[in-house]
């Protein structure tokens, strides 16, 4: 084992009545085995910790199309309803005379000025 880390007999045997987590990488390495299942398996990381952060790794890496389409395979498992068909209820449920019910109200965001704030500031001006 000291062999295969690099160090001598007596730091080895150091290092397995007090293990440092750079020991607990290198042995892992050294003998083929997962360097983050030994800092589990050596009480520097917990199991949670790392399954998180492999969710939030895999995330970031995930495109935006890959993600909507689990959102929506997700979303049609939970209805139990093909995308297929899922689609062809939003086309039918949608059409261009609610659209055009919309017409004159405002919109959720705009460049317009805040009225009625700028009122309010004056008057406590």
């Amino acid at each position: 084992m000291a062999a295969a880390t690099g160090t001598d007999n007596k730091s080895a045997g150091r290092w397995l009545e007090h293990p440092r987590a750079e020991f607990v990488v290198s042995l892992a390495r050294a003998y083929g085995a997962d360097p983050v299942a030994g800092l589990v398996a050596a009480g520097f990381l917990d199991v949670r910790e790392v399954e998180r952060h492999a969710r939030l790794a895999a995330l970031r890496e995930t495109t935006d199309l890959e993600l909507a389409e689990e959102l929506v395979r997700r979303a049609s498992a939970a209805a139990q309803v093909p995308p297929d068909q899922l689609a062809a209820r939003r086309a039918a449920r949608t059409t261009t005379d609610d659209l055009q019910d919309l017409d004159g109200m405002p919109d959720a965001a705009d460049d317009a000025p805040d009225w009625e704030t700028e009122d309010e500031e004056r008057e406590r001006d």
